[in-house]
């Protein structure tokens, strides 16, 4: 998939190099929920960032026509009772001659199998800005007017902020960075490899060897979401002996390797060498910061995660809880209160009684939990889905049946809306606002 994406990459660029490099307007007929058109329409004069590949076409009245098209999919599948459906077209102003060999779009008539479509492909990780949102009374469609942005004139100002967290100014990073946030591990892996290739071939990105780094530590993080946890381990420690080479043995990215080096350490059931890579990120971390730090509880939250995965977790849970609730004291006192790893401390925490067969105390911080995680993510988000089942499960164990198919039931409503988003042609544009990006999470 890596491959291919990167090959579309690749074409989009060299087509772009020698088509006409004059502006033009496309379109793109997509059925959309009312929660995404009214994010969009508090979005105008912002920022907004596609996930995914975003297909258009120069021919407004094929794009219209696809909206008829995808309803009529939609009622096949019986989702429009789930989920509410707008009909919206996107009016997208574009110039060519701003376009950079980071992020590209071209005509693709010329290698489609339907040519006739006029077809203009804008890469993943595009950015617009919002320009007007009305609605058409005689075509009964809501209208998008939007404007592309080159990544680094306008865009620069989306990704400014994230730059202190990646260590650098490789818009690359950054992209992948973004991508992996919101759960598009796929694309943010392509990110980071296209980083790593260009850094290797020595093609004039800065800090080079720190950002080597900073991809092997991404690529960890990607592996670990999804939980090839031997994998991650790899990525994890070539960023460790690489952070070592070239920073301070004291700089803070040393210490959240040595971090994330001890969490899958624990992962993969080597508890003790987990603890001393912990410990070993604590006393780095507590040379560098006061103890009420959003670092120090991230440490502290990774150990006690670690006893939760102890064996014997009756013999740890004491321990184990009270670093986590160190942890969320810490959160709860110097983040804002919708940051999801408060979200996560919660979470955790839940998981200790959980394991203690305590469901009482279980559900309550799980349901506190995705209170806080429903205020930063979309319900479609994995984490909720995944907070949802738990929910489910624990109540299910409870023998409170009603309350589990509650959950069972918000748990298929979120899969569905997951599932449908993702399909391009129908629904879903996939988004971020430049002013929606949270903190780091440090889960």
């Amino acid at each position: 998939m890596r491959f291919f994406i990167n090959e579309i990459c690749d074409q989009l660029y060299a087509l772009q190099q020698v088509q006409p490099q004059t502006p033009i307007q496309t379109y793109r007929g997509q059925l959309i929920s009312i929660e995404e058109l009214a994010t969009l329409e508090k979005s105008v004069d912002q920022s907004i960032l596609m996930k995914s590949f975003f297909s258009t076409t120069i021919d407004r009245n094929l794009a219209v026509f696809v909206l008829g098209d995808a309803a009529q999919q939609l009622e096949r599948w019986h989702v429009h009772h789930i989920i509410s459906l707008k009909r919206v077209l996107f009016i997208i102003d574009a110039d060519p001659s701003k376009v950079n060999d980071l992020i590209s779009f071209a005509d693709i008539s010329s290698k489609s199998y339907f040519p006739e479509e006029q077809e203009i492909l804008f890469m993943a990780g595009s950015i617009f800005r919002v320009c007007d949102i009305s609605f058409d009374e005689n075509e009964k469609i809501h209208l998008i007017t939007m404007k592309f942005y080159d990544i680094d004139v306008k865009v620069k100002e989306l990704l400014v902020h994230r730059t202190k967290r990646v260590g650098n100014d490789n818009s690359l990073i950054t992209l992948g960075y973004l991508m992996k946030e919101m759960g598009r591990f796929d694309l943010a892996e392509t990110y980071y490899h296209q980083s790593l290739n260009k850094m290797l071939n020595r093609k004039g990105f800065r800090y080079d060897e720190e950002n080597t780094a900073v991809c092997y530590h991404s690529l960890g993080g990607i592996a670990e979401e999804r939980k090839e946890y031997e994998k991650s381990l790899e990525w994890y420690q070539k960023a460790l002996d690489k952070y070592k080479q070239v920073l301070p043995a004291n700089h803070d990215l040393i210490a959240d390797s040595y971090h994330c080096v001890g969490l899958m350490h624990a992962r993969t059931g080597n508890i003790d060498r987990a603890l001393e890579s912990l410990e070993t990120a604590l006393s780095i971390l507590r040379t560098n910061h006061d103890e009420m730090h959003p670092m120090i509880a991230y440490c502290l939250h990774g150990i006690g995660n670690t006893y939760l995965l102890s064996k014997n977790i009756r013999d740890t849970s004491n321990v184990a809880l009270e670093f986590l609730h160190r942890a969320l004291n810490i959160r709860q006192q110097v983040l804002p209160e919708n940051d999801p790893s408060i979200g996560t401390s919660l979470h955790s925490i839940g998981s200790v009684y959980r394991a203690l067969g305590q469901f009482d105390e279980a559900l309550t911080f799980y349901e506190r939990s995705l209170e806080v995680k429903l205020k930063s993510m979309p319900v479609s988000h994995p984490t909720v889905i995944a907070n949802y089942h738990i929910l489910n499960t624990i109540c299910q164990e409870k023998g409170d049946y009603e309350r589990a198919s509650k959950y069972a039931e918000l748990m298929v409503q979120s899969e569905v809306q997951s599932l449908v988003l993702k399909q391009p042609d129908c629904i879903g544009i996939e988004f971020h606002r430049s002013d929606g990006f949270s903190e780091d999470s440090n889960t």
